[in-house]
């Protein structure tokens, strides 16, 4: 791996971030019942609102990420227009200037699993398990901690894997992942910003693949600011290198 500032390219046509962690503060807390559910995320901030308004002059801006639609939409609605893809539940669906598009469509069999799965894990009596987190294809269990009960009724489908995040699993078909959400961008030059397992297919099928957070995964290059602040470390080298156009 090189550091952030050893990249000189500035030939590129879309940059991809990642949304937790990276564009906005890490940090979920779910709490469901049988008649509510409460969310708390962090929001994103001016900083970053501005960083990416600026940045959105150069190329196109994608967001990423495992969370829904309707999540996306309301955290980067200041920064929101037709230079912003959004990529809600790993490329499963997109939203570009106010269309939205499915990317993948589901086999009624595996609508059945995924239904099949959630219910049988609603079924578990685990005071770690908080709740899931609303999405459409994926799965999200938020836990204190891991679960072995999940594991094992996950692995009992065919076509389905979880990856625990450290505050929940992310259950979903093998076949995606955030690789499969830069299939949109065929042609055109990438880079990607991420900082956890689950980007590493979408880093290392970009063109330029950039980690925030080095001591967990490796990719092209890698940040040297504070985790927090990786991606607005990644946003003003960018801005750098296309302002020496």
């Amino acid at each position: 791996m090189q550091r952030l500032e050893e990249l000189q390219e500035n030939d590129f046509d879309v940059v991809v971030f990642d949304s937790d962690g990276v564009t906005i503060r890490k940090g979920t807390e779910l709490k469901e019942t049988e008649k509510s559910l409460e969310i708390q995320t962090n929001v994103i901030e001016p900083k970053m609102v501005e960083a990416l308004n600026e940045l959105k002059k150069h190329c196109i801006v994608a967001i990423s990420s495992g969370r829904s639609l309707m999540h996306l939409l309301k955290a980067y609605e200041p920064v929101i227009d037709e230079r912003v893809v959004l990529q809600a539940e790993n490329g499963i669906i997109t939203m570009v200037d106010g269309v939205m598009r499915q990317n993948l469509y589901f086999l009624p069999d595996e609508m059945r699993k995924i239904r099949d799965m959630k219910k049988r894990i609603r079924g578990i009596e685990n005071q770690a398990i908080k709740g899931f987190e609303p999405k459409t294809f994926l799965i999200t269990v938020h836990c204190e901690n891991r679960v072995d009960e999940i594991e094992r009724i996950v692995d009992e489908y065919e076509g389905f894997s979880w990856l625990w995040n450290g505050e929940a699993y992310d259950i979903q078909l093998d076949e995606i992942d955030k690789g499969f959400s830069l299939n949109q961008f065929e042609g055109k030059k990438i880079v990607a910003v991420g900082n956890g397992e689950n980007d590493l297919p979408m880093l290392n099928k970009a063109d330029i693949g950039i980690t925030t957070d080095a001591d967990s995964i490796q990719s092209d290059f890698f940040t040297s600011e504070p985790l927090e602040d990786g991606g607005l470390e990644v946003i003003n080298h960018l801005l750098k290198l296309k302002g020496d156009e």
